[in-house]
């Protein structure tokens, strides 16, 4: 038998001991009184991996054998913690595992810690409970879990901004998620949801007694975050039908920048259950792309056009997962199509990087829009 196994033997002889909890059969030489139920232990098993078992253990700390009383924490949970100082493992729930994440953080047990990030990690991110984990991961620096929220938020970016739940949100933690997606090409949803939220504040401000007017008080609101927002890059539909309606957030000139910006042309694709992905159009020659509005390419036969005489501006790169191209065949550029990255051929025509929220589905019931 190697070392290492018996090492593991006499521990989970010890764990044996400890989950019976007999004093009577077992030289436990400390106490805890948890909500008034009693935990016993082993003061060696606790003190060398915690500084604060260490201090809270010491003669200073406890000079009688009376029970040391543990606040702020119930019976069950600290007796999880307990078994993983033992055993390497204990229950953990979606009841119990924020303050289970609480007391690693407490008793400085760096190891107990990552074994919660973990069970958290692997927990299904949804509606209900994102925005909840992403304030939960900044008090706590769970960056695997920061990691996993970054992705289900920028592969659900549309949905998670103008959901109910984003409006709920606090303004630090709003801030905190404009400039962590400052870089997305969906800068029109983003907008739509800030703004959502800036009038549910706004309201919610009026009715206490701010003194200022609904328009007031959404520009109170929402003034900090709009030059994070990138107005530029949204099209000029969107630009005009809706954020001039809310020129009131700008300076007039300000406003005129973002109008004579607005000269860009995107793509957007639509699958049968309404997600989506988008890009900017990259291509030289715009305008013959424009007459193209609204098609889905499968069914679309576009003129046949020579090879242009200018270089390509947009080249393939990896770790962009869908593109919107050109054909090109004998010589002659055929229709628009989407293809996937590792189908992207040298002599394929790029015309557009596109991003496409998690759970969406390529197929014949897709719609491309230009605009």
């Amino acid at each position: 038998m190697i070392p290492q196994q018996i090492i593991y033997n006499f521990q989970m002889e010890r764990f044996e001991i400890f989950k019976a909890q007999n004093p009577e059969n077992a030289k436990f030489d400390v106490a805890f009184d948890i909500g008034g139920k009693i935990l016993y232990a082993n003061k060696f098993i606790l003190y060398p991996i915690s500084s604060t078992f260490e201090a809270m253990l010491s003669d200073r700390w406890t000079k009688t054998d009376d029970p040391i009383k543990i606040e702020g924490y119930l019976y069950d949970d600290f007796k999880q913690f307990l078994t993983f100082l033992y055993s390497g493992q204990c229950e953990l729930s979606n009841d119990n595992i924020f303050a289970m994440v609480d007391i690693a953080e407490f008793f400085g047990v760096v190891a107990f810690k990552d074994f919660c990030e973990e069970f958290l990690v692997q927990t299904e991110c949804t509606l209900d409970n994102v925005f909840l984990m992403v304030e939960f991961a900044k008090k706590y620096s769970l960056k695997k879990l920061e990691e996993t929220i970054t992705k289900f938020i920028t592969d659900n970016f549309a949905m998670c901004f103008k959901s109910v739940q984003f409006q709920a949100l606090p303004k630090s933690t709003v801030k905190s998620l404009i400039e962590e997606n400052q870089e997305t090409p969906m800068q029109e949803e983003m907008f739509e949801g800030v703004f959502q939220w800036a009038e549910k504040q706004a309201k919610e401000s009026i009715e206490v007694g701010n003194g200022l007017d609904l328009n007031g008080a959404i520009k109170n609101a929402i003034s900090e975050f709009l030059p994070l927002i990138k107005f530029k890059s949204m099209n000029s539909v969107f630009l005009i039908q809706y954020v001039v309606k809310k020129s009131f957030l700008f300076y007039a000139d300000e406003l005129s920048d973002i109008l004579w910006a607005s000269n860009k042309l995107f793509a957007k694709v639509t699958d049968k259950n309404g997600k989506i992905m988008k890009g900017e159009i990259q291509c030289e020659d715009t305008k013959w792309v424009s007459t193209y509005p609204d098609f889905c390419c499968w069914d679309t036969v576009l003129p046949r056009v020579p090879e242009p005489e200018y270089n390509v501006t947009l080249t393939k790169n990896d770790k962009v997962e869908w593109y919107l191209l050109i054909a090109f065949n004998v010589g002659k550029y055929q229709d628009i199509a989407i293809e996937i990255v590792n189908r992207v051929f040298d002599d394929d025509y790029l015309i557009a990087e596109l991003f496409a929220e998690d759970g969406f589905e390529f197929s014949k019931d897709c719609k491309i829009e230009i605009y």
